[in-house]
């Protein structure tokens, strides 16, 4: 029964998604979030798309405290954040750990008074993966979908031990026993992860897997869900 759900849904996919495995992506900006940035280039939208949304607003978007969806509220909280991150390293929790080059970055724009704006140009930032998600090898394994999708975008509330009752996103098992669900809810009807808690009415969710990593996660239960 699990099976022939699953298989529902990925056929209904495969129309929406029209999926493209071939053709790598990888940006000037992709490669900006792996090197150490001057504090002239340096502002709350370079901050908040290279850490605080990919690594902590999957807590701290009404969930958990401080709220940090805002600027104001990471002005607010700094010297917290600072604490937390730099000093203690206790933050982010989970798989979300900032890497060095991250936490030099975040270190260098709070000792700077987290300014909002650079002295150049601000572009978005798109978080680093570890590999172009567009240019993956068939069979797709347990490891890239792990690494690409749920340690980025699940693991902050689905962990081991976690007190809710959740299934593990780490553990392969339970993952591949729940993934009709995961599917459904990320892919089909995209209420997972969760967005942000101020969240307008009617305003697209920021956590939402994006069309590459929807494409991955199809890719991986075709090929069978193979470790």
């Amino acid at each position: 029964m699990k099976f022939k759900f699953v298989l529902f849904f990925l056929c209904t996919t495969n129309l929406i998604l029209g999926c493209n495995y071939s053709t790598p992506k990888e940006s000037a900006e992709t490669q900006n979030t792996n090197i150490v940035l001057s504090v002239t280039d340096l502002s709350y939208i370079k901050l908040n798309e290279q850490i605080f949304k990919p690594k902590c607003l999957s807590c701290h978007s009404g969930k958990e405290e401080p709220n940090l969806t805002t600027y104001k509220s990471i002005v607010d909280n700094k010297f917290d954040i600072y604490e937390d991150t730099i000093n203690s390293s206790s933050m982010p929790k989970n798989n979300r750990k900032l890497t060095d080059i991250e936490k030099q970055n975040l270190k260098t724009w709070l000792d700077a008074g987290a300014p909002e704006f650079s002295q150049t140009p601000d572009t978005p930032v798109t978080p680093p993966t570890n590999l172009p998600i567009n240019s993956f090898i068939r069979p797709v394994l347990w490891e890239t979908v792990k690494t690409q999708i749920f340690d980025k975008s699940c693991t902050s509330c689905h962990f081991a031990g976690n007190t809710d009752g959740l299934s593990s996103y780490e553990d392969y098992e339970q993952t591949k026993a729940t993934v009709g669900t995961i599917f459904y809810t990320v892919s089909i009807n995209p209420v997972m992860p969760p967005g942000p808690a101020d969240l307008a009415e009617g305003a697209e969710n920021p956590n939402q897997l994006t069309r590459e990593e929807k494409d991955l996660l199809s890719a991986w239960i075709t090929d069978g869900m193979k470790k």
